[in-house]
């Protein structure tokens, strides 16, 4: 009885440990599966939110992109209507400097041919073309100033050619500024028998003397009546500022002096100001 009593007390013990073996296994099992739904869950909603991420970011990206072209778009617009205004705008002024040019040479064209309509004697080609030549604008003028014409073909040829280029260069007429310096072009024989203060003489140099023919004395031949720029006969070398000859502007030393003199005057009175 002892021995069957000891032998189902250990049958008793062996089940239960056997018993308890199988529940702590399941238990550990569901304890696995929980941890691999759990698991499994978070991996999920961690893709889904990278997804997400993801697109919001491809989604920002385009409108961004889209925002940048219809800008660039907008600008290319914006600039080439700019362009296309000014580009009017050019051949717009260019029709209208040509149909001035053309309407100004027509009349002068009407005006000559009536002028030689109304001499009583018809003048020769050459006394034409010293005529014309005189009358011409003081640009053209000057462009003509060392090319020789000896009729009056050669002289529209030369005109005609030169106003071609002025006007594919589009350019204008050049306004000298009423400037409060003496004429450089002409020389006044100013009589020396009065004599002025230094005060007197300085205000007279800063005043402009609008000199007449008869007065202005060309540097270039030493004859009244035009000035050297108008002068048709060999060039030689003088000063453009003074007219003293044999020696160019930069190391004349009579305009050095009076540019020195100017400058002095002007930090005398701007210190002067200053005081004030």
């Amino acid at each position: 009885m002892f021995e069957q009593n000891l032998f189902e007390q250990n049958m008793f013990e062996q089940n239960m440990f056997d018993q308890n073996i199988i529940e702590q296994n399941i238990f550990e099992q569901n304890m696995f599966e929980q941890n691999m739904f759990e698991q499994n869950m978070f991996e999920r909603n961690m893709f889904e939110q990278n997804m997400f991420e993801q697109n919001m970011f491809e989604q920002n990206t385009f409108e961004q992109n889209m925002f940048e072209q219809n800008m660039f778009e907008q600008n290319m617009f914006e600039q080439n209507m700019l362009e296309q205004n000014m580009f009017e705008q050019n051949m717009f002024e260019q029709n209208m400097f040509e149909q001035n040019m053309f309407e100004q040479n027509m009349f002068e064209q009407n005006m000559f041919e009536q002028n030689m309509y109304s001499l009583r004697e018809p003048m020769q080609d050459s006394e034409i073309t010293v005529e014309v030549r005189h009358n011409l604008k003081p640009e053209i003028k000057h462009e003509l100033l060392h090319i020789d014409t000896p009729n009056l073909a050669t002289l529209r040829k030369e005109c005609h050619r030169h106003e071609d280029f002025f006007r594919s260069t589009r350019t204008k007429p050049i306004q000298r500024p009423n400037t409060s310096k003496r004429f450089v072009n002409a020389i006044l024989q100013e009589d020396d028998s009065e004599d002025q203060s230094e005060e007197e003489q300085d205000v007279e140099d800063e005043i402009c003397v609008v000199r007449t023919p008869e007065k202005i004395k060309c540097w270039n031949c030493d004859e009244s009546g035009h000035g050297y720029q108008n002068c048709l006969k060999t060039r030689r070398i003088f000063c453009y500022g003074c007219g003293t000859p044999e020696v160019y502007k930069p190391n004349c030393a009579k305009c050095k002096s009076a540019s020195e003199n100017s400058q002095q005057g002007i930090r005398y009175a701007n210190k002067t100001s200053v005081r004030r």
